[in-house]
């Protein structure tokens, strides 16, 4: 990948980066408490967000761009007007902490997980609960609905993943996990496939490995098991193709695997430290990477055309 442009700004971790749908801006939060808003075509800053306190896990933006929510260790979810840049409504109905959301593709349902193991669908219009989500046995990693918006798919720490109907109150299928605790997970966009990020010691402990799981939620044995870091993994995502998953880790790495046959396609050393976040811009011509170093990389993938991202 070429140089990037680095966006600064942040003052300590940052956990979460989201794109907006019509791909303007970038969002990104973490452990300062503080959203930050990017102009994706200047790198330069368009706002800031003001109001939790606490750190904050995840971010997800509306499908018309024009809300911006946030789940955070005070247990609730905060949804901000983006154009007017203040808050618009605060959801509490979770007991632990929201570490990841999720809007259905018309708009209409937000979906968010909780490490008290549930996942909760709110409406969109009036933020009120309109189904609890239990089946779960540890910390929710990942969310995402269907093209349809009628299902959601999730992923827990243990790695079992559950696909649900969005107004029904039991998973219509499972997909067991493994003893290893997941650190990070994504799911295709056409929730086929989930990808989950490990890690473990060599034989002789003295060491790291990080690897990347991709499996068929339609269960049987893991597709893919990508050695892909040099210590654990800590950032997923898909391309919103689903064509391309992008992982990051302890080695401040960054690594674009083809989410097909597993075959790495480019790397680089992204960060001097941890990396806790990566992101697709909507046209995949772009990846936000970030973490511990509390800087942003924007990465241009114009160059990777053909080999697995797409133009």
């Amino acid at each position: 990948m070429m140089s990037p442009i680095t966006l600064a700004g942040h003052t300590n971790w940052v956990y979460s980066l989201a794109f907006s749908p019509d791909g303007t801006l970038l969002a990104s939060a973490g452990w300062d408490e503080m959203i930050r808003l990017w102009n994706v075509q200047t790198g330069q800053l368009h706002a800031t967000l003001a109001g939790h306190t606490a750190e904050i896990y995840c971010l997800a933006f509306s499908p018309d761009s024009a809300t911006l929510a946030s789940g955070s260790h005070e247990n609730h979810i905060r949804l901000w007007d983006v154009a007017e840049q203040t808050q618009r409504a605060q959801l509490e109905a979770h007991s632990n902490v929201v570490a990841a959301l999720a809007y259905s593709p018309d708009g209409r349902y937000l979906a968010s997980g909780s490490y008290d193991c549930s996942v909760i669908v709110w409406s969109a219009d009036t933020g009120q609960p309109l189904n609890v989500l239990n089946g779960h046995q540890q910390d929710i990693s990942a969310l995402r609905f269907s093209s349809d918006g009628k299902r959601i798919a999730s992923v827990a720490a243990d790695s079992a993943a559950r696909t649900w109907d969005v107004t029904a109150a039991e998973s219509v299928s499972e997909l067991a996990g493994h003893a290893r605790w997941v650190h990070c997970a994504a799911v295709a966009p056409d929730l086929e496939s989930i990808a989950t990020g490990y890690g473990l010691f060599d034989e002789n402990r003295a060491a790291g490995i990080g690897e990347v799981v991709i499996r068929s939620m339609a269960g049987g044995s893991p597709e893919r098991r990508l050695h892909a870091h040099d210590n654990w993994v800590y950032a997923l995502a898909y391309s919103h193709d689903g064509r391309t998953i992008a992982s990051g880790g302890w080695d401040g790495s960054v690594k674009l695997w083809n989410a097909t046959d597993g075959r790495q396609i480019d790397t680089t050393e992204a960060h001097k430290d941890i990396v806790l976040a990566v992101a697709f811009s909507p046209s995949n011509h772009l990846l936000a990477t970030t973490g511990y170093d509390q800087l942003i990389h924007l990465w241009n993938l114009d160059s990777l055309s053909g080999k697995g991202v797409s133009p």
